[in-house]
């Protein structure tokens, strides 16, 4: 069984035998704060649920 591989050595197989590349670009970006969805006072969220029994003709 082969030995295992980690730290910089894994990266760096990664990044030369299987092509994938470093994923630095999402580590460096600055953390943003999540934005909620504001509503009114009194507000209510509508539900719609909707379900389709087709024919044996349209469902071929």
């Amino acid at each position: 069984m082969a030995d295992r591989v980690t730290g910089e050595e894994a990266r760096r197989i990664k990044r030369e035998r299987l092509g994938v590349g470093d994923r630095i670009k999402h580590r460096t970006r600055k953390a943003a704060p999540l934005k909620g969805l504001v509503r009114e006072p009194g507000t209510q969220q509508r539900v719609y649920r909707f379900r389709f029994y087709p024919t044996a003709d349209q469902a071929a």
